[in-house]
């Protein structure tokens, strides 16, 4: 199979004149040019509307492709002299067929001859004179003999839609693309030799000055690799520093505080300063944004100061905050800081404050304190990229803390139920266990019975199902009173389904067989709205152990319920709006919903497995920050913004979106998971 590359550059292995060798590529883009912006599109097009004529571009494919092969070959005259000759021939013939004698030329056919007609001068060198003479005469005797082969060649054949219609624009933008084919082949001949002329000038410049200029060169060479050096050193040490930043964020066997001990400490230890502080931002609880010192390092040691302040009311640190700009002074006013050591109280002299930013929200503060005259550029740098790693790391901490918190809470809401149920099945037990001692034990089961109808809802029906008799509580969940439902059937708390199926006709019978029921089950109130309980339906047996009637116990669980159905349809909601698709970490995708392949063009078939970089130019995927965002994204960083992105036949896309990484138990990324909208017609606008 062969590659682009190779069609292009097909014959140029052999041994040939550089005049003839120069002209290799340019014939072989020519051909392959011709084949696919003008042959096979007219193949396309006349099969469609002039079926008859569909031969003559399909053997003008033939012929291109046929060029190269002769150049494969080293046929270089043969491959030449086709292209040369037969496209114009073909173009001239199709449009004698096309137009009825008398008529005018169809013009964009005409401005293909017309694009064809300078391709012997783009592949012929000017000293091949007898070749180029004889070709343009050709090629003007096809051109001029135009209305005698428009006599000769005649079809019954409609060819308004390409003179008059919309497929005149189409069969336009094609002859274009001819002529391009034909100036693009001039332009890399030309560039060519205007490369080899200032080739030839560059040599002999650098011959005369070479003896001058090696010494020069020498010398900035030295000092240009002594820059590098240095500037590789500072990359080297922000990277190093960087990566130690990492280590301690993801160390998994340190608590949190000790996290903000250790990367204060070490921040304040690599850039060889004298003091730092860590502050984060909290809501009290008053509601209030307050900035939180949570840990402070100063020559060598750990100070144990706690501050809690107002944004507004904490001066630099303040306006740091609110500002979300880093500010740096030289000129610190007096004892604005008071750094003690073991030899007395100093005033630094150089102090940096950041912001810990990410998504533009300041997730907290460093305050650096240091003795020496100023911080150097690259110790800024390292400054600023760790902030953004901290920031990443407190963001990421608030959330963990959040959701533990929300997960106990569940957890305890489970407690709490599983605690509920236990004592109404305990209760249930009881119930049961004291029927044979019940006219004895009556007064006792009366205070029960009052304890039940405060925490369940409580009703009693006959073996046929008619109510006999219900707490206030339940009255209250189905907004009835006593005297509406008395008497009735059960049915009147179902819809009208399931109150004739089957399944309710097995209930009963099963409740009069002395099974019992539990379980969540759904219900109509008065208003038609439904109620869902966590219910058990227990016979009560006579003592001859024939059932008597029927008790429910319930506990009302529909606000839990809508809680359930509000988060599914939340979820349901996200994945209708957005266009959504994953990738694992080497960026190869796993799955898209609808909207993203409806979006971008494809089956899902068609990428699945393949990596992003089928969506993204190949000039952006091989470039430094297309690594680097694989890199952020691996190392659990989210990246928001807007994107163009090529979908299906290089159909461009625009899209505001966001890369959301998901980590496993152990902060690993375990894949990545884009939201997406599109925002082309928008940007387009």
């Amino acid at each position: 199979m062969f590659s682009k590359k190779d069609l292009l550059y097909a014959g140029l292995d052999f041994n040939i004149p550089m005049h003839l060798k120069r002209k290799v590529y340019p014939t072989n883009l020519i051909a392959l040019l011709l084949t696919f912006c003008v042959a096979l599109p007219f193949t396309i097009i006349s099969y469609i509307y002039f079926r008859p004529l569909a031969i003559f571009p399909f053997i003008g494919m033939i012929l291109c492709f046929s060029t190269i092969y002769l150049n494969q070959k080293g046929a270089f005259y043969y491959s030449r002299f086709i292209i040369s000759i037969f496209p114009i021939s073909i173009g001239a013939i199709f449009n004698a067929y096309l137009s009825k004698t008398g008529e005018q030329p169809i013009p964009s056919i005409y401005l293909i001859e017309l694009g064809c007609s300078i391709i012997p001068f783009v592949i012929f060198d000017l000293s091949e004179k007898v070749y180029l003479i004889v070709l343009s005469l050709i090629s003007v005797i096809l051109i001029l003999t135009f209305p005698i082969t428009n006599d000769w060649l005649e079809m019954n054949l409609d060819a308004n839609i390409i003179r008059t219609g919309w497929l005149s624009n189409v069969a336009n933008l094609l002859a274009l693309s001819c002529t391009f084919a034909c100036v693009y082949g001039y332009v890399i001949l030309s560039k060519e030799t205007e490369n080899e002329t200032l080739k030839l000038l560059l040599d002999s410049k650098e011959k005369n000055n070479k003896l001058e200029s090696i010494q020069d060169e020498l010398q900035k060479s030295i000092h240009k690799n002594e820059l590098s050096q240095i500037e590789d050193k500072k990359r080297n040490w922000i990277i190093d520093g960087i990566n130690k930043l990492y280590e301690i964020v993801r160390a998994n066997n340190l608590e949190t505080q000790m996290k903000y001990d250790y990367l204060i400490s070490f921040i304040v230890k690599y850039i060889n300063a004298n003091q730092g502080g860590f502050y984060i931002s909290t809501i009290n609880q008053n509601d209030l944004e307050m900035i939180k010192l949570v840990s402070c390092y100063a020559y060598n040691r750990k100070k144990h100061i706690n501050q809690e302040f107002l944004p507004q009311e904490s001066g630099l640190l303040g306006q740091t905050y609110l500002e979300k700009e880093y500010i740096y002074l030289i000129d610190i006013p007096k004892d604005y800081i008071r750094i003690t050591s073991g030899l007395g109280d100093a005033n630094p002299r150089s102090l940096i404050i950041l912001p810990l930013l990410i998504n533009n929200h300041v997730e907290g503060l460093f305050e650096i304190a240091s003795f020496n005259t100023s911080f150097e550029k690259h110790e800024i740098d390292f400054l600023l990229k760790a902030s953004e790693v901290t920031a990443l790391f407190v963001q990421n901490n608030k959330i963990t803390e959040k959701t533990n918190f929300l997960l106990e809470n569940s957890q305890q809401q489970s407690e709490d139920l599983r605690a509920q149920e236990e004592e109404m099945r305990q209760n249930l037990e009881e119930l049961s266990a004291i029927q044979d001692e019940m006219k004895a034990k009556e007064n006792v089961l009366l205070s029960k019975n009052q304890a039940i109808n405060l925490t369940l809802a409580q009703i009693q029906f006959d073996t046929n199902g008619n109510i006999l008799n219900a707490n206030e509580l339940f009255l209250k969940t189905f907004k009835y009173k006593l005297e509406d439902i008395q008497n009735k059937h059960h049915s009147i708390f179902l819809d009208n389904e399931y109150k004739l199926s089957n399944d309710y006709k097995i209930f009963w019978e099963n409740l009069n067989n002395g099974i019992p029921q539990t379980g969540e089950f759904k219900r109509m109130d008065r208003l038609g709205e439904s109620v869902w309980l966590s219910a058990t339906y227990t016979p009560i047996l006579n003592e001859q152990n024939i059932v008597e009637k029927i008790l429910k116990l319930a506990i009302d669980i529909t606000e839990n319920k809508k809680a359930t159905s509000e988060f599914e349809a939340q979820i349901l909601a996200i994945t209708k709006s957005n266009a959504i698709i994953e990738f694992d970490g080497k960026g190869e995708i796993l799955t898209a919903n609808s909207n993203f392949l409806k979006m971008m063009g494809y089956e899902l078939h068609e990428i699945k497995g393949i990596h992003h970089k089928i969506f993204v130019n190949e000039d952006i995927t091989t470039s430094k920050e297309y690594n680097e965002f694989w890199m952020k994204l691996n190392n659990g960083e989210f990246i928001e913004g807007e994107f163009s992105r090529i979908g299906k036949n290089q159909k461009q896309v625009l899209m505001r979106g966001s890369y959301n990484p998901i980590l496993n138990d152990k902060g690993d990324v375990t894949k990545i998971i884009k939201y997406a909208l599109d925002i082309t017609k928008e940007k387009i606008v």
